[in-house]
Formats: C-alpha cells, sequence, structure tokens
C-alpha cells in the first residue's frame, strides 16, 4: 500500500505487514487545505496500524493526540504540521528498522520511546496553548510561540538521532 504524505513524501507500507518506509518523490501542487486534509487522514490511519505494537502503542496514541491537536491550530499551521510530520515518519521509521525485533530491544531504546512518547505529549499540549491563543496573545506572544516551536523541532531531531544510534545497533 502506498500513500502520499504531504508534498513529496511518500509512505509504504509492505504487503501483510507493518514495515513502512519512507521515499521522496516530485508530486504536482495540489491545494494546499485538500492535501493536508487528505495527508492528515492519512496519517491518523498509519499511526492508528502501529498502536497495537505493545513498544510503541503509548508513543503512537501520543502522534495521534498531536495529529488531533493540530486541526485545531490556527496559528503557525505549515510550522506545526511539519512537527507533527516529522514525528510521524520518526515513528514510522523506528516500526520499520525495529520490525520483529522489539522482544530483543536493548532496555536503552525502549527508555527513548518513552522520552519520545513524552516530547509528543509536550508538542501536543504546545499545539494546544497556540490553538486556544487569543489573536491578540498570539501576535504579542509570538517570539514565545515561535520558541517553543524550535525547542519541539530540537527534541525531535535528537530522538531521531537517538533512535537512529539505538536501532543500527540491534
Amino acid at each position: 500500500m502506498r500513500l502520499a504524505i504531504r508534498g513529496s513524501t511518500t509512505i509504504v507500507q509492505q504487503a501483510s505487514s507493518t514495515t513502512f518506509s519512507v521515499q521522496r518523490t516530485p508530486r504536482p501542487a495540489d491545494s494546499p487545505v485538500l492535501d493536508t486534509a487528505v495527508t492528515l487522514a492519512q496519517m491518523f490511519g498509519q499511526v492508528g496500524t502501529l498502536v497495537p505494537i505493545p513498544a510503541v502503542s503509548a508513543a503512537a496514541t501520543a502522534l495521534i493526540s498531536v495529529l488531533d491537536a493540530y486541526t485545531r491550530v490556527q496559528a503557525n499551521r505549515d510550522r506545526c504540521f511539519r512537527l507533527a510530520e516529522r514525528a510521524f515518519t520518526i515513528l514510522c521509521q523506528l516500526e520499520e528498522a525495529m520490525e520483529d525485533k522489539w522482544d530483543d530491544a536493548p532496555p536503552a531504546l525502549l527508555n527513548n520511546v518513552v522520552k519520545f512518547e513524552n516530547v509528543l505529549l509536550s508538542l501536543r499540549d504546545a499545539m494546544k496553548q497556540i490553538a486556544s491563543a487569543s489573536v491578540t496573545r498570539r501576535i504579542l506572544s509570538g517570539s514565545k510561540f515561535s520558541g517553543l516551536l524550535d525547542d519541539h523541532e530540537r527534541r525531535l531531531q535528537d530522538m531521531q538521532v537517538s533512535f537512529q544510534a539505538r536501532t543500527s545497533l540491534v
């Protein structure tokens, strides 16, 4: 199954498997609103298939809450979407790298999955904070919100690097 994910990202699910791979291919420009709506629907569906996997269940559920919070964001919408999309990609890459290896996963990797869940919950809370802010507050707190998103961008980058290092050892 191939699912187009915003712009040039495609998530590929191997037949009768929960293995996903991310491929970058050019795509013609679509309506940004329609593209985002389709992407969100696909992401919700894909993350839902990861919920039954015990090792990533909590992180997948947290990512669903991030996607849900994103739907209410008005300010910094593109940036919030990119963060949600990045979190989605990290989770799919982690599951792909660890397919059928979770029983042998080192404790440090499992601890990182819990840290990733906490990053996702924090990202959800940040998006909720941005979504609930009045227009005046968003204008007055613009740099605060920008800094909050910068922090989550850095934290997701750190998690991605950590997962790549840990999964290469398994």
